[in-house]
């Protein structure tokens, strides 16, 4: 199976999770003649695991997504990454 996409480290404990689609040219109603991004952060240390999907400097101005996921998952998907 093709790994549809790769998780990059940025820091010890934070993964860029987004993705990036240079084909897309109407990204939810907005004209693009170069692509689209969208931002994703994976946040995980040994008990606790969040999903952030937006840049944290947006935090309470624009559409932003804070997720904590199930404790129960961190050692798989630690080991996926």
């Amino acid at each position: 199976m093709k790994k549809v996409f790769k998780a990059i480290q940025v820091s010890a404990n934070v993964w860029w999770v987004g993705a990036s689609d240079w084909n897309v040219r109407n990204f939810h109603g907005y004209l693009t003649d170069r692509g689209s991004t969208y931002n994703a952060f994976l946040i995980i240390d040994d008990k606790e695991l969040y999903l952030i999907g937006a840049s944290l400097k947006d935090l309470g101005r624009k559409c932003f997504g804070f997720t904590k996921m199930d404790s129960g998952e961190v050692a798989g998907i630690k080991a996926r990454l």
